[in-house]
């Protein structure tokens, strides 16, 4: 009874994405364990998460299935407890303190420099490309390495780490425009707001469709359970961006203001 209650439930939230359950669609949800109902509407995405880790249920396009899910505003429909477990952590506790960020990039980075071989391109760039007038990821990160060179001014001789990156990691939070804004005010000046979004998306399945094709050659260290796990964040965050769930800007700031117009590179 429960179990259909929650499938009910979560019908409902598919609706408005036009998203079925059984269907035969590549977005569809395809159902391998009755629990999963019960799992996604009591513990929300990271329920939904697990339950796709542990083989529950399949979604052949899961960029997709998730650009739709968000697009349609669905996961603010649900309320669960882990979600209000999670806000009134975030209202008392800093999650950005160091301790904490220690954990989260250790949990990232611990990974084998194998599986990033077999997914960035050819210099290694854990970061998101620029997709202006490309479709290839290698000249996506030298097109995103040269923008950046050329925003900052930077020439040969000219010392410095130009590209740092916020990284999406468990645990971590995602900061709002206003609470950027709020922090070099009176510090800084603004001189550009450029938005990655679209291009973090294209990135992110750049990555996956390496992922998949280098797979074979990564599964005897790795297991399958890993492996859907890996394609779950990299696809979900693909159509997080894609839906603009979530943002990506790249922000350029002077200490006391460029003199005369100046033109910023794109």
């Amino acid at each position: 009874m429960l179990d259909n209650f929650c499938r009910k439930q979560l019908e409902r939230l598919f609706e408005p994405a036009d998203i079925a359950i059984g269907g035969n669609r590549r977005w569809d949800m395809q159902i391998y364990q009755p629990l999963v109902f019960r799992r996604a509407i009591t513990e929300g995405n990271l329920g939904l998460g697990e339950a796709y880790m542990d083989g529950w249920w399949e979604c052949d396009d899961l960029e997709e299935f998730f650009f739709r899910l968000l697009s349609s505003k669905a996961d603010e429909k649900i309320v669960t407890p882990v979600n209000l477990i999670e806000k009134w952590i975030g209202k008392t506790v800093n999650l950005q303190n160091p301790l904490r960020a220690f954990t989260v990039g250790e949990t990232h980075y611990n990974i084998g420099n194998d599986l990033f071989e077999a997914m960035l391109d050819k210099r290694m760039i854990n970061s998101c490309g620029y997709w202006k007038e490309t479709s290839s990821l290698d000249e996506a990160q030298e097109k995103k390495l040269r923008l950046v060179f050329d925003k900052l001014q930077l020439q040969p001789g000219t010392n410095g780490d130009p590209w740092s990156c916020k990284y999406i990691f468990p645990n971590s939070m995602l900061p709002a425009a206003s609470q950027i804004t709020k922090n070099y005010e009176g510090l800084f000046t603004l001189e550009d707001w450029h938005v990655f979004t679209h291009d973090y998306s294209l990135t992110l399945r750049a990555w996956h469709e390496n992922f998949e094709k280098q797979w074979p050659k990564l599964q005897s260290r790795y297991g399958e359970k890993f492996h859907r796990m890996w394609c779950y964040y990299l696809l979900s965050f693909s159509g997080s961006f894609r839906a603009r769930s979530i943002q990506l800007w790249q922000v350029l700031l002077s200490k006391n203001g460029l003199p005369g117009r100046t033109s910023i590179p794109r």
